[in-house]
């Protein structure tokens, strides 16, 4: 009796121990889970809000510019047209690595629509403008321009609301659900996608 007791015991304080491991590593992987969403988060705001800023300066040096030219100033060393030279150049030197990190954040189309909807409009503004500085325009056709330069400004609030609703809605740096671990799918690495492994379920795709 005294060995079937001692066996008892034995089962009983393996299944606590299996226990206690079992929920200390789902604690563990949920602060680690929370630490690396709190990580990403972070970095998909800090995007929304230095394009945010960098749209509305070269919008707001654009239309000075534009009502510069209007106004008949051809200078190149005008203060408007110098500062939006600045803007110009500080743009084209960010673009690209915004473009990298609102894919990385919100996904392809969200750099693409950037792209078309906002740089696109932003080159065709500049080059109607220089066509019209240089005489190759009637000044007039500016009024156009500087309409369109209104609408992207309204474009520049509507996508960082957007940015910032898939941000609320957790929509961002999404990874994909399978069953094979990667740095995107990480969360994977869990006791179901182990037994899945266990008996030869996951896939070997990488």
């Amino acid at each position: 009796m005294s060995v079937l007791n001692a066996l008892w015991a034995l089962i009983a304080a393996l299944v606590i121990a299996g226990f206690t491991a079992w929920f200390q590593y789902r604690s563990w992987r949920n602060q680690d889970w929370l630490k690396l969403k709190n990580k990403e988060q972070e970095a998909a705001l800090s995007v929304i809000s230095e394009l945010s800023a960098l749209m509305g300066k070269r919008l707001y040096r654009q239309k000075r510019y534009l009502w510069a030219v209007k106004a008949g100033s051809s200078d190149e060393k005008d203060s408007d047209t110098s500062e939006y030279r600045r803007i110009l150049f500080e743009w084209n030197d960010k673009l690209s690595e915004m473009q990298t990190r609102i894919e990385y954040s919100f996904g392809r189309q969200a750099m693409m629509k950037l792209d078309q909807e906002v740089q696109d409009e932003f080159s065709d503004c500049h080059r109607l403008i220089e066509l019209a500085k240089n005489g190759k325009e009637p000044l007039s056709s500016l009024d156009n321009v500087e309409w369109r330069l209104n609408v992207l400004g309204g474009k520049n609030i509507s996508i960082s609301s957007d940015l910032l609703r898939r941000v609320r809605e957790e929509e961002f740096s999404i990874f994909p659900k399978s069953h094979y671990v990667s740095f995107g799918n990480r969360e994977r690495l869990s006791c179901l996608y182990l037994i899945f492994r266990l008996f030869g379920l996951v896939s070997k795709k990488q």
